[in-house]
């Protein structure tokens, strides 16, 4: 089940299709239409609903512009966090895989991780921004805020390549700075913990 789910929400940002190569696409929110006749909440709705339930943030402007595809049953956009949140899954599953003597699974997923990791900061990386922003799919055009018109549509999900461990030490300091501890933007505080 994992391998068909894989490859029906992989896509590429640069060949505008499907890529079911190990690691080779980033996720791109979708639907499997046949579980609409069921009473279960978020897949009993229509497809571009269900698209955006399946990332959990169902009403979430990320996805505010995205398009339904029907002939590949997901939304025009690849999505940061729950690719991010895929290739740290890849990850811990290896350890697990690993500490049980199942090397080869093990491995596997080690390199399923790591080509999605390579994937985000080839294709996702914006660098004028500062932080990993989804995309287009179809267009490898940046996804811009479509109720505003102007500028990108940043989340606390855009911040997840980070439990990936994808970006390099300078790439987090940016996005900490330009965004995570920003007044203007999310304004987090961050505590430094100084042992006693």
């Amino acid at each position: 089940m994992g391998h068909r789910w894989a490859e029906a929400r992989q896509f590429d940002v640069v060949s505008h299709a499907k890529n079911t190569t190990t690691g080779g696409g980033l996720y791109a929110p979708g639907s499997t239409r046949a579980n609409q006749n069921l009473f279960i909440a978020c897949t009993n709705q229509q497809p571009e609903g269900a698209s955006r339930c399946e990332t959990g943030l169902d009403n979430s402007p990320l996805y505010d512009g995205a398009k339904f595809v029907a002939a590949e049953d997901v939304l025009d956009q690849v999505d940061v966090g729950m690719t991010a949140l895929w290739a740290e899954d890849c990850f811990t599953l290896a350890n697990i895989s690993r500490r049980f003597g199942h090397t080869a699974f093990a491995t596997e997923l080690e390199a399923r991780g790591a080509g999605l990791v390579a994937q985000i900061n080839a294709n996702l990386w914006h660098e004028e921004a500062g932080i990993y922003v989804n995309k287009n799919w179809q267009t490898n055009s940046w996804v811009e805020n479509s109720q505003k018109g102007d500028g990108l549509t940043i989340a606390p999900t855009n911040f997840y390549p980070m439990i990936a461990g994808a970006p390099t030490d300078a790439q987090v300091e940016r996005m900490l700075s330009r965004w995570l501890t920003n007044t203007s933007e999310f304004a987090v505080i961050l505590i430094a913990l100084v042992p006693a």
